[in-house]
């Protein structure tokens, strides 16, 4: 490589220069299982809705807490994925970050078939989620061992039924809880070892609702990692403390404010509303750390889809965008959160 040739992205169809990536959502997820998120059913309204299917009769108790019915937690459909994300393809949108990890329904096969149906760049994640849905005999592995593997699945790829191994473009979203579990801190050490030695970008899921950020670089800086190749995903719901998060950004990280267009309760812990988010972006422009800032909108569930009522894939170029424009901010905001940080975190190889 010469010194002044740009590094590449990783996509499941191969490597493909940074200028390609254009538009870019940092954190989807495009087929998921998120069963561990299922809430504990401890009444009888809640046991008789968790395992009906998602519909307008229960709508009104999914924007309460969109974790309460098993089957809001699966998406699990190849052509409704391919509608969906038609939607963000149709308007301007080029990539696709989908950090769904084998403990939570990786499939690498289908992410190149959506690829295709698509016509857009999709980067896939490795490693683990959260200490609940690890696999059997994770914590008895060692760091190294574990290591080992995220190196292989990005240099190496992912064996598939059909053609040549997928490779991960990004290490993670590799999981956290607050505080961080024993387990979780063995899998951040061995991400932060796969990130030393392939250059990958690292995304660590944080507890939406917990401040466990500074937690996590710690394991991480100790390990070797280098934090400007770091992204904290769901900073968003701790708004309004941008606080927190310019604190974090200042030791090299991203901060990813990365659940727009879901303003559900979830239970009473809450999200925030997207004019909220929006002020947090421009807290950041004014304590110029908005280039430490990405943005997503992790969406995981079928009511965040179109077809359910929800915002969908295309929500920031098309409605936040608007939104940002109506509060006197130029389209040079949205090139920077959705092209030029997306490129910035995603070039390595």
């Amino acid at each position: 490589m010469t010194p002044d040739r740009m590094l590449d992205a990783v996509t499941v169809e191969g490597p493909i220069p940074a200028d390609a990536l254009g538009p870019t959502l940092v954190h989807e997820h495009i087929f998921v299982a998120l069963d561990v998120w299922l809430t504990p059913a401890t009444s009888e309204d809640a046991r008789r809705i968790a395992d009906l299917q998602v519909g307008p009769e229960i709508e009104a108790e999914l924007r309460r807490d969109p974790f309460a019915v098993r089957d809001n937690l699966h998406l699990d459909d190849d052509e409704l994925a391919a509608e969906e994300l038609g939607l963000f393809a149709r308007a301007g949108g080029r990539t696709v970050v989908d950090l769904t990890l084998p403990d939570i329904g990786r499939d690498p096969a289908r992410l190149q078939g959506v690829a295709r149906a698509t016509g857009l760049n999709v980067i896939m994640g490795c490693g683990h989620y959260i200490g609940p849905a690890h696999p059997p005999g994770l914590a008895g592995e060692s760091v190294e061992s574990i290591a080992e593997r995220l190196v292989g699945e990005v240099r190496d790829g992912v064996s598939v039924d059909d053609g040549p191994p997928v490779r991960a473009g990004v290490i993670g979203e590799i999981g956290t809880s607050d505080p961080v579990l024993p387990a979780e801190r063995h899998v951040l050490e061995a991400a932060a070892l796969a990130q030393v030695e392939t250059g990958a970008p690292l995304f660590v899921h944080l507890h939406p609702w917990g401040r466990a950020g500074h937690e996590a670089l710690d394991v991480l800086e100790r390990t070797g990692a280098e934090l400007e190749r770091v992204a904290l995903c769901h900073l968003d719901p701790t708004l309004p403390d941008t606080g927190y998060h310019r604190s974090l950004a200042e030791r090299g990280a991203t901060v990813c404010y990365d659940i727009w267009g879901d303003e559900d309760e979830y239970g009473g812990k809450g999200m925030p509303t997207d004019l909220e988010r929006i002020k947090a972006l421009e807290t950041a422009i004014a304590e110029d750390w908005i280039d430490r800032v990405a943005v997503a909108q992790d969406v995981c569930t079928k009511t965040q889809l179109r077809r359910h009522g929800g915002p969908g894939y295309a929500h920031l170029l098309t409605t936040v965008a608007a939104e940002l424009a109506g509060r006197g901010h130029g389209p040079e905001l949205v090139q920077l959160l959705l092209v030029e940080t997306p490129r910035r975190l995603l070039s390595w190889a």
